[in-house]
């Protein structure tokens, strides 16, 4: 099978959590035996640092491509434009080659963007190619979005069962949403997929854990999206009140950003024991600092922007053997069981939260949850079990053509 996969929220092949699963989809699917190639169709790289230089290449196995040519943001209005119709005339080309093979090529887009939604929908349908959707969470709840944000977001969802040929989702909330958008439309839904989190076991081969002079407890996430839930973990650390531990914030935070963590700091009266990576960290240093953690964190909430979601973060965590600490919401309450594979608090309480983070503390008993956490995640999130299934997943939706 041929797989061409794009989108509009990930860099290639460097970037953080979106970059991180379409690697993996791509690394399961060339396990499976398909042929992958990768195409960026925006800039993704506008700062003094980019992580991604390289127009064209390969990676790991896997072509990859910037359909404006190059992944740096060009200066000015007119070099941007340029970029976007070298883009929209080069990808119907990348479409031509993949339909040539028209028995088995499947468009894969991982995205939110309504624009490109409909073109590659266009292009797919005159050239007979599957166009295949995945969706990681609900945008229509998250904070801060201005109103053409949302209004774009809804376009997107609201059109979603009319351009797709199917549907991959991250949760059973989302799976239940598409459903009933469609019915609202009094349309038919297409096939949907459920899949999961992925992870590469391999990845931890020679990972040595951090080493830092108080033992540690880690949360990781973009920092500028998810400010409410680093809220929700330092007050949580806060009612946790034993000097014995600091806290490791990981992620990207703008100025913005930084000035209110450091203004929640100062209300709480944390001092230095919340330490603050927010630049790129390398995926080894990560992982050595989850492995060396005492326990990792992951909040979520009673709300649906949590319902939808299945933090990618999760697996790593797991992986690493140390304890992971939660919520019981959605998708992780479905796959991880409190106190066998991981600490789950009933979500909202801050207090509640801190509970199980001494729970993860005890000695022992957090190694026991830590060790049978990395097999469960080592063997339900395997991204090459993952590719089967949707490799399966695109048989059957052709088979229903």
């Amino acid at each position: 099978m041929q797989f061409l996969l794009t989108g509009d929220v990930f860099g290639f092949p460097n970037g953080r959590a979106a970059t991180r699963y379409i690697r993996l989809v791509a690394r399961g699917l060339l396990s499976s035996g398909c042929h992958v190639r990768v195409i960026v169709p925006n800039y993704t790289e506008y700062g003094a640092a980019p992580e991604n230089t390289e127009a064209a290449g390969v990676s790991e196995g896997i072509p990859f491509e910037y359909a404006t040519g190059s992944p740096i943001g060009l200066r000015g209005r007119i070099g941007w434009k340029l970029g976007q119709l070298r883009a929209r005339l080069l990808i119907p080309l990348r479409l031509w080659s993949l339909r040539a093979r028209r028995r088995s090529g499947t468009v894969v887009f991982y995205g939110r963007s309504h624009k490109w939604l409909v073109y590659y929908s266009r292009w797919c349908r005159r050239l007979n190619l599957p166009l295949i959707v995945y969706v990681v969470e609900w945008m229509l709840d998250v904070p801060g979005q201005s109103k053409d944000e949302l209004e774009k977001a809804a376009a997107f969802y609201q059109d979603l069962c009319l351009h797709a040929d199917g549907i991959v989702v991250i949760s059973e909330f989302l799976e239940h949403k598409f459903e009933e958008l469609a019915r609202s439309r009094g349309i038919g839904c297409p096939p949907i997929l459920r899949t999961s989190i992925l992870c590469d076991p391999a990845e931890w081969q020679g990972i040595r854990p951090a080493s830092r002079e108080r033992p540690y407890l880690v949360y990781c996430a973009d920092l500028n999206g998810y400010l409410h839930d680093l809220t929700f973990v330092l007050h949580a650390f806060a009612e946790l009140a034993i000097e014995t531990h600091d806290l490791v914030a990981v992620g990207s935070a703008s100025p913005e950003t930084r000035r209110a963590i450091a203004e929640q700091l100062a209300q709480l009266d944390l001092g230095d024991r919340v330490g603050l990576r927010a630049e790129f960290v390398p995926q080894d240093e990560l992982y050595g600092l989850y492995a060396g953690a005492s326990a990792l964190l992951a909040p979520l909430h009673a709300d649906t922007r949590s319902l939808g979601r299945f933090p990618s973060k999760i697996a790593d965590y797991m992986l690493s053997g140390r304890p992971v600490v939660s919520s019981a919401v959605g998708e992780v309450a479905q796959y991880l069981t409190d106190g066998e594979t991981a600490f789950l608090a009933a979500p909202g309480s801050p207090g509640a939260f801190a509970a199980k983070i001494r729970e993860a503390l005890t000695p022992d008993r957090g190694d026991a949850v830590g060790a049978r956490g990395k097999q469960l995640a080592a063997s339900t999130f395997h991204y090459a079990a993952r590719a089967r299934a949707l490799t399966e997943f695109v048989t059957r939706t052709r088979s229903e053509e």
